[in-house]
């Protein structure tokens, strides 16, 4: 009795999870300097309003565990309020946050750091699981996050 619980819950789980849907978006861009620049431009969440026209943050810390509120301007037409829960942070290599809610629309965000020669790739990358995403075009916030990318490549090359 106890393996055929487990066995319908197991399917139940991944006919749940099939439903669910996921999408993400990409964007990169090489800045002239080492990661270790670009990562202290990243990090420095106070100047962020005077070089981020996408992500600002209003309150909270980047530290593990924390969590941060935003405003996520998308467009000229599109602003929204947000959270995310700082998931991990690998210093000059990997910022991640997450947030959302379950099943209806999440996100695992993530600021890519790669030592190339000509200095650092810069890619953001973003997952999203759950119902909308069957509902949702991720389109204008992968040209947002474009946006962020070479802001912060301009930031970077400006401050050093």
């Amino acid at each position: 009795m106890r393996k055929r619980v487990m066995a319908t819950f197991l399917v139940a789980a991944a006919s749940l999870s099939s439903m669910l849907g996921v999408k993400s978006v990409t964007a990169t861009v090489d800045i002239p300097a080492p990661p270790e620049q670009v990562w202290q431009v990243l990090m420095d969440t106070d100047a962020y309003s005077e070089w981020n026209p996408v992500l600002v943050p209003l309150e909270g810390e980047l530290a593990e565990g924390n969590t941060l509120r935003y405003r996520f301007q998308q467009d000229q037409q599109t602003t929204a309020e947000m959270s995310a829960r700082v998931k991990q942070i690998h210093a000059m290599h990997n910022l991640n946050q997450v947030g959302g809610y379950w099943g209806i629309l999440t996100f695992d965000h993530n600021y890519l750091l790669e030592p190339i020669d000509s200095g650092t790739r810069l890619t953001i990358y973003e997952e999203y699981t759950g119902l909308g995403v069957h509902f949702w075009d991720p389109t204008p916030v992968e040209q947002a996050y474009q946006r962020l990318a070479e802001s912060l490549k301009l930031r970077v090359i400006a401050v050093n």
